[in-house]
């Protein structure tokens, strides 16, 4: 999972109170709060493009196949890798999944959490976007929402700056982030089957199948779906595990703040730090920088 994704109730230690192991992609085509950059605003206030993002889910065609090629197209930038826009406000199944709790791998904490900069929104949600146990997010703030079963997940690459938040009262957290999350599990049938469900009637709006290649060695290696919610140009950077060539300021956070109740002032804003290590050669691609995931909590 990449870009802007926040995380929910990963360790699953918040009773009734929120929902279970899960990820939401933040929508960027509804009006936000003041001051939230994205194409809910006039645009004579910012480019009303500058942060619109696209939820999608994506694949390298040399490994595998898909029963609708016809729903993909190429990534630009990403020879072999092709993908499609996810279906509007819909719960990401996959009937393989074996049912039970995830296991949390020590590189989650690479993650960035909402609970370490901004203290002061701990357990204080905004149930269009953090459901109690058993329910769904609203469709009016959340493009996709997935629920975790069996399986790892952990922090994916790092970002090759650190970022640093500052709260209203001179409060500091600094560190260096992952760009993406990482959710594996087996499964028994070869094919992967995923299936989009709507938000609000949970009537089901499409199931892709991919089916995976077999290598010289008749056997199938490990396969991989990328489910992201970037900027298009950003879209090759993600497939390839690339680090960005260059990054802006963090506005996308503003964005995921927004799982925290929408009473709550002083949500830290994120400034770029020192670049650690070189910069890539060949340009890098991408300029979007730390686009998540986020952890709405610990």
């Amino acid at each position: 999972m990449t870009g802007l994704c926040s995380l929910l109730n990963v360790r699953d230690n918040h009773g009734e109170d929120m929902v279970e192991p899960s990820v939401i992609l933040v929508r960027t085509d509804v009006n936000c709060p003041p001051g939230t950059p994205g194409p809910g605003f006039p645009p004579q206030l910012l480019n009303s493009n500058h942060h619109e993002h696209l939820p999608f889910i994506a694949f390298n065609g040399e490994e595998m196949d898909v029963d609708r090629r016809g729903d993909f197209d190429d990534v630009k930038e990403a020879p072999g890798f092709l993908f499609s826009a996810l279906p509007e406000a819909v719960e990401i199944v996959f009937p393989g999944a074996p049912q039970g709790k995830p296991r949390v791998l020590k590189s989650y904490d690479l993650i960035v959490k909402k609970d370490h900069y901004w203290p002061d929104a701990k357990n204080q949600w905004n149930r269009a976007y953090v459901p109690t146990k058993g329910g769904r997010p609203s469709k009016d703030a959340v493009a996709a929402f997935l629920r975790f079963h069996q399986g790892d997940i952990g922090g994916g690459r790092l970002c090759p700056f650190e970022w640093s938040f500052q709260d209203e009262v001179g409060r500091t957290f600094t560190n260096q982030f992952a760009e993406e999350a990482i959710y594996t599990f087996e499964q028994g049938d070869e094919d992967i089957v995923v299936k989009f469900v709507a938000l609000d009637d949970e009537s089901e709006t499409k199931v892709l199948k991919f089916t995976p290649r077999r290598n010289k060695e008749d056997s199938i290696p490990d396969q991989t779906l990328f489910i992201g919610n970037n900027m298009m140009e950003d879209i090759a950077v993600a497939v390839l595990r690339q680090p960005p060539g260059s990054v802006k300021q963090g506005d996308h956070f503003k964005f995921l703040n927004m799982v925290a109740d929408d009473t709550l002032t002083g949500a830290p804003f994120p400034s770029v730090g020192k670049r650690i290590g070189r910069k890539p050669s060949g340009g890098g691609g991408g300029s979007a920088g730390a686009c998540g995931p986020h952890s709405s909590n610990g």
